[in-house]
């Protein structure tokens, strides 16, 4: 199962089931993102499964520990604060890409809430995700960071509770054969990073203040 839910990181592809299992990644049935709204909106589907969409698969989402409820809360919390007028945060909520409806941890979306009434937010309302990784960190920094990258979000964050640092990415590829972010650093707790929405810096924000304290 770890080979499934921990793919390489090329979003285009299914990747391949442990050997354990009696089937092939062509066994796989895809699910489309029309499928899959339609499996919540009637029932097949509740928020007690804790399931996504990543590239057709239907995968479990991570167990959270405290830490990462504590991290989600305090980016939320500190990126609410300083956001400019004309958009707001969305947590752990779905966005709709190409193939993948991800839940991050935390996005920032174009215009208000009331605007997504009857849909969720696509890759063009979303200006960052920022994603709280411990358990899920290889799946984050592969195969989400692949699916971002391919639809075109702009600054993607993971906040690493192993490593308490803050991978920021920016300045996606896009579609392509292996999908990334051509730009990317890892943040310290002594650093600071820039919140950067559509392209204009809004604030520095130190990193400390994203991660809890390991004591």
């Amino acid at each position: 199962m770890s080979d499934l839910l921990n793919p390489p990181r090329v979003g285009s592809q299914i990747p391949t089931p442990s050997s354990q299992l009696p089937v092939s990644a062509a066994d796989l049935a895809r699910v489309s993102v029309e499928q899959y709204h339609q499996m919540v909106a009637h029932g097949v589907l509740t928020p007690d499964d804790r399931i996504e969409l990543l590239d057709g698969v239907l995968v479990k989402k991570m167990s959270k520990n405290p830490d990462h409820v504590l991290s989600a809360c305090s980016v939320r919390d500190v990126v609410a604060a300083i956001l400019p007028s004309g958009w707001f945060i969305r947590t752990q909520d779905p966005i709709s890409l190409d193939v993948s409806v991800p839940e991050p941890d935390v996005a920032i979306v174009r215009g208000k809430l009331m605007d997504y009434r009857k849909r969720h937010p696509f890759a063009a309302d979303v200006a960052m995700v920022v994603e709280v990784a411990e358990s899920s960190l290889s799946r984050d920094r592969n195969w989400k960071l692949g699916i971002y990258a391919r639809n075109g979000i702009e600054v993607y964050w993971i906040v690493n509770l192993i490593g308490r640092t803050l991978e920021v990415y920016a300045d996606p590829t896009g579609p392509c054969e292996s999908p990334d972010y051509r730009s990317s650093e890892v943040l310290t707790m002594a650093d600071s990073v820039e919140l950067v929405i559509a392209g204009i810096a809004v604030a520095a924000i130190r990193v400390a203040e994203l991660i809890p304290d390991n004591v």
